[in-house]
């Protein structure tokens, strides 16, 4: 009876959520679901594989963090990727726990990709982003880049 409740409330939101009236009206906040990254170096910059050692195939581990300042609002690094291959695939993050982030939030919002090893982890590429910026044409989802390393962010909106 609970999963027939959730599920029945769940397809009430997706009913309402596209009858918003966008064209001019902003979202108070945007709910951020799932992550992907679409891009990132196959090489460290010195030309070095990302994992190296004689006991890896090479490949990075991904791990995705996404920030606002200082503080993690996603960090898990049991959910790493590992062995990536750079260039092929894209890798969903899904978030257990949706981010809301509200229109009067005054962070500053950062994706950063790792490469998840043991000891240290060895940072891949970093995008610094607004949310509401990026996501100004109230897309399904928007996309962000810097240099090596691209990220597509899942949204929903709360107008």
């Amino acid at each position: 009876m609970r999963n027939l409740f959730r599920a029945l409330l769940f397809l009430a939101v997706l009913a309402v959520i596209p009858s918003c009236s966008k064209s001019d009206e902003k979202p108070s906040a945007l709910i951020i679901y799932k992550l992907r990254v679409n891009k990132f170096p196959p090489l460290k910059s010195t030309g070095a594989e990302w994992d190296s050692q004689s006991y890896y195939d090479g490949e990075p581990d991904l791990q995705l963090r996404l920030s606002a300042d200082s503080a993690y609002l996603y960090n898990r690094a049991p959910d790493a990727f590992e062995d990536a291959t750079a260039g092929y695939y894209s890798y969903d993050f899904l978030l257990a726990n949706a981010i809301t982030i509200t229109a009067e939030d005054d962070y500053s919002y950062k994706l950063s990709l790792y490469d998840l090893d043991t000891y240290n982890s060895e940072l891949m590429g970093e995008v610094a982003f607004d949310p509401f910026e990026e996501a100004a044409g109230f897309q399904e989802s928007f996309s962000v880049k810097n240099g090596d390393v691209a990220f597509q962010v899942f949204v929903y909106y709360i107008f």
